[in-house]
């Protein structure tokens, strides 16, 4: 006969295990500061990169002060306004990574553990239908 409650349960568990318990179980192969740093990096990268393409795009669409700036020698005021904003941009960023990459670690672990809880009481459960049945595996002889 069919035990409802144990297809219930295994649903909800092979539902996790092909959505989000992929994603979960990844990120939980790391210890949370690793995970955090290694995406703080990624952040970083690309950051920068977005950073560069803005701006070449600002420099292209304002090519004139370009070369006003340039014959005026203010080059140097430039170039230290330029990485003020660099580094206001990355630490905007780093910051807001930190900040949800956090969150995205204990969402995944506790999301873990939930799933964690459920395939034990599904392991209770098939042990209660093997004791009330009378059958255990480590007594039958196999032929």
């Amino acid at each position: 006969m069919v035990n409802e409650n144990r297809v219930r349960m295994m649903t909800q568990i092979a539902a996790y295990e092909q959505g989000n318990g992929r994603e979960d179980l990844k990120i939980l192969q790391y210890f949370r500061g690793d995970y955090i740093i290694r995406k703080m990096i990624q952040t970083w990268i690309y950051t920068t990169i977005a950073y560069g393409i803005l701006a070449g795009i600002y420099a292209v669409l304002c090519i004139d002060q370009l070369f006003s700036v340039v014959q005026n020698n203010e080059i140097m005021s430039e170039v230290t306004k330029m990485i003020g904003i660099y580094l206001l941009f990355e630490v905007f960023f780093l910051v807001l990574s930190f900040f949800l990459y956090k969150k995205k670690y204990e969402k995944a672990k506790a999301s873990a553990k939930k799933y964690h809880v459920r395939l034990k009481r599904l392991e209770i459960e098939y042990e209660k239908k093997q004791k009330g049945a009378g059958h255990d595996d480590r007594n039958t002889k196999k032929t």
